[in-house]
């Protein structure tokens, strides 16, 4: 069986969602080579829905670790996090080493070299541009006392202060794992707090889908008017260090809130469509990505690496300079072939994986 019956107790609606979150995270990442040849209005927009989708990963995992933290005991905790992150993401980035080493990106380098160059990715998440998010959820892990310490004690009513952090501190360059993890801390909270107050969200929001959607609407639309260039703003650039910009502070604020009320959205439109798709094609797509979600993390950004090279040589995709229509298209189909084929290599490391009798795949590739 592909993927497993619902456990008890378990949150199907956050499994839904895990599942489109990790969608809008590779959609966001393949969506850079395509960003310059869309009109300017178009790849705003696409830039600000798509790019930026670890918000919604950060706020899931505050959710579950308070959902779970009443049987919260930390030397079993951080076990299964090392386990089950840790040890994927240290072969993971000495795959991903290997195959940069391996097909020409660093083929000036010795082994010596990529040896060396190890620790350092460990540490920074430098072996692809998506890792820099282990070390910061790491140190979350580390911390996570300090989080069972502010549910139980009800903490909740610094929340507002602390999201001015998310405001203040922008999201950073891959690079900036200090000045992301200030500004997602405060996310992580606000999943903790959803999950802590999930009934009574549910009353608040439960027949307001629409309604959330409208605001989510007028959020990107004032950060757009504010003259919000997404990628400039993100801080995508060689050196990224922990900054205050007060020039971008309102579009950022507008922008951050829309993507923290698209969480309390995907939350009630999953909650709502539970059970009516729990038997559905369209329901267990969303459950095996969300099984998938950390090994399609892992490897996703090699594998548009490779599809970006395959089209560059054969002169498809972008490199064939299309505009309009036949762009957005050819983005949605990458899009695709790299969620396809990902899932490929890992269905296919799995299968090898049990082919030497190892049972538990998921401390080799997260899944």
């Amino acid at each position: 069986m592909l993927i497993p019956p619902p456990k008890s107790g378990q949150l199907l609606y956050l499994d839904y969602f895990r599942g489109i979150a990790i969608i809008f995270i590779i959609a966001g990442h393949v969506l850079m080579p395509f960003y310059r040849g869309f009109s300017p209005y178009f790849r705003e927009i696409l830039g600000a829905v798509l790019v930026g989708g670890t918000i919604l990963f950060v706020f899931i995992a505050g959710f579950l670790f308070q959902y779970l933290s009443d049987r919260f005991r930390y030397f079993d905790y951080m076990k299964k996090k090392v386990l089950n992150v840790v040890f994927p993401y240290l072969i993971a980035t000495f795959l991903i080493l290997s195959a940069q080493f391996l097909m020409g990106s660093k083929s000036g380098m010795s082994i010596a070299e990529i040896i060396k160059a190890y620790p350092e990715a460990i540490l920074f998440g430098s072996a692809a541009p998506p890792l820099w998010f282990i070390p910061m959820i790491v140190f979350f892990y580390i911390i996570s006392p300090f989080f069972v310490w502010f549910d139980r004690h009800n903490c909740y009513k610094y929340l507002i202060f602390l999201l001015c952090l998310s405001f203040f501190f922008s999201r950073g360059a891959f690079n900036g794992i200090g000045q992301n993890t200030i500004h997602f801390f405060p996310i992580y909270i606000l999943g903790m707090y959803c999950s802590r107050y999930r009934n009574e969200m549910n009353k608040l929001f439960g027949d307001n889908v629409l309604f959330l959607l409208f605001i989510i609407f007028i959020l990107y639309l004032f950060a757009e008017l504010n003259t919000f260039r997404f990628f400039d703003h993100m801080g995508f650039s060689i050196h990224s260090s922990i900054k205050f910009d007060p020039d971008i502070l309102k579009p950022v604020v507008f922008l951050t809130t829309a993507k923290i009320v698209s969480c309390f959205w995907w939350v009630q439109f999953f909650r709502y469509l539970e059970q009516k798709i729990q038997n559905t094609i369209f329901g267990s797509i969303l459950r095996i990505l969300a099984q998938y979600s950390f090994g399609l993390f892992f490897y996703h950004n090699s594998v548009i690496a490779l599809v970006q090279k395959v089209a560059a040589k054969s002169g498809w995709g972008i490199y064939s300079n299309p505009s309009g229509a036949i762009l957005f298209l050819l983005f949605l189909a990458e899009v695709i072939i790299v969620l396809f084929l990902t899932m490929l290599f890992l269905w296919l490391m799995r299968l090898g994986l049990k082919t030497l009798k190892i049972k538990r795949s998921r401390p080799f590739i997260g899944v």
